[in-house]
């Protein structure tokens, strides 16, 4: 049965993913968990097989337009699988509010750190060629990525993204298409895990997928045709969300 206000939703989320990678968790698990009152554990697990798919056709998307770097992925990947899986087991054993007050504060510090970067500031690595400690730092750091994502569903979109840019010095939009090749890949074993365990709450799912469609292609059409400013602007306005929301709910 088709729900208008959950396929609204997911049109608002799809065009803020397709924009910013981010969004999935700031408006998309707020809204299920404090305006539709759904029980936290099956917003964490029905978001992310929303995620999985909504994700996935958004990265298509991106893929086709080239905003990729592919020497990331598989490194990300090698970290952030056993992340995920490791998360998904602990989901429920740390108390929320800790997770959540930490995670806010982090993003935090990082918008304002965003913000303030001077245009031009960033100094890409030689990506197709990189060495192995940059190799381990981001296996590293994925993993510690990951383990978030599985335990809350949040966090692929801002915490790869910070890295991506912060970090590597990635282009914003590059950032973004490769942080949802990523963010698809990882929360496919989260999905799978959450399916078994009978917490996903399908219809609900597919609801905000059928909504997420035209939202995901508004917005990574916007995301190709933004200057490198204004992606800032409204990255490092995303994250600044994100922590906000994490800070006072």
């Amino acid at each position: 049965m088709i729900e208008p206000a959950l396929v609204i939703l997911g049109f608002l989320v799809g065009g803020l993913v397709g924009l910013s990678g981010i969004g999935l968790g700031t408006i998309g698990a707020s809204s299920l968990l404090f305006v539709f009152g759904i029980n936290p554990k099956v917003v964490v697990a029905s978001n992310m097989l929303f995620g999985t798919l909504m994700k996935s056709i958004a990265a298509l998307r991106h893929a086709s337009y080239k905003n990729l770097e592919k020497a990331v992925i598989i490194p990300a990947l090698m970290g952030g699988i056993p992340g995920v899986l490791i998360g998904t087991q602990l989901l429920g054993a740390l108390p929320e509010w800790i997770l959540r007050r930490s995670l806010g504060a982090i993003l935090m510090t990082a918008a304002l750190a965003f913000f303030l970067k001077k245009k031009g500031e960033s100094h890409p690595h030689e990506l197709s060629t990189m060495n192995r400690r940059t190799r381990i730092s981001i296996m590293a750091s994925s993993l510690s990525i990951g383990l978030v994502i599985g335990l809350s569903s949040m966090g692929s979109g801002t915490f790869f993204i910070l890295m991506f840019v912060g970090g590597l010095g990635l282009e914003p939009q590059k950032a973004v298409g490769t942080n949802l090749v990523i963010a698809t890949l990882l929360s496919i074993p989260a999905t799978l895990a959450f399916l078994h365990m009978g917490l996903v709450d399908i219809p609900l799912a597919m609801n905000l997928t059928l909504g997420s469609l035209p939202g995901l292609l508004i917005g990574s059409h916007f995301c190709v045709r933004s200057k490198q400013e204004n992606m800032h602007l409204a990255l490092s306005s995303m994250i600044a969300l994100s922590g906000m929301k994490l800070m006072l709910f």
